[in-house]
């Protein structure tokens, strides 16, 4: 059923923000459904093949609520869009290559693979990034690298003052 819903969502080649998989997860099983809403409809909001192939494979671990919610989300025609990647999740050597082909000391800033990937693709694209991954996502050395990227990222929605 998920996997038919994340299949009927539009593609975009361009996006204003990504959004992780752990964000994504944070805002349903909080009720920010409304908050997410609005978002979306007021900027470009992609979710990542990758981040989708996340979901789908943790589907059967996530908390009821999330699945209730983000279903309820897609199917009520929620303005989320999709941004395909050449790389799959757990497939860890596809994702290194991936990150090593735009730059091998990234894994020296963000050692796990699969949150390397979506940075890169920010990166790539020009987009900013809302997540909850304060381990590797927040860091002084990836602000610095990302500080002449033109993205930013975020572990809420920003605002003006955060923007």
């Amino acid at each position: 059923m998920m996997k038919e819903l994340f299949e009927s969502i539009p593609r975009v080649t361009t996006a204003d923000y990504f959004i992780d998989t752990c964000f994504l997860y944070y805002l349903f099983e909080h009720q920010q459904d409304k908050e997410f809403r609005l978002f979306c409809e007021q900027n470009i909001v992609a979710l990542t093949s990758f981040n989708i192939g996340e979901i789908l494979f943790h589907a059967h671990d996530v908390n009821h609520n999330f699945r209730e919610h983000f279903r309820k989300f897609l199917k009520s025609n929620g303005r989320i869009f999709r941004y395909d990647l050449p790389v799959k999740p757990g497939d860890r050597e596809g994702e290194k290559k991936y990150i090593r082909e735009f730059d091998n000391n990234l894994f020296e800033i963000i050692p796990d693979p699969s949150d390397a990937v979506l940075l890169v693709a920010a990166i790539k694209t020009r987009t900013n990034v809302l997540t909850r991954d304060k381990h590797h996502l927040f860091t002084s050395k990836l602000e610095n690298y990302i500080s002449s990227s033109g993205i930013k990222v975020y572990n809420n929605f920003p605002n003006d003052e955060t923007d």
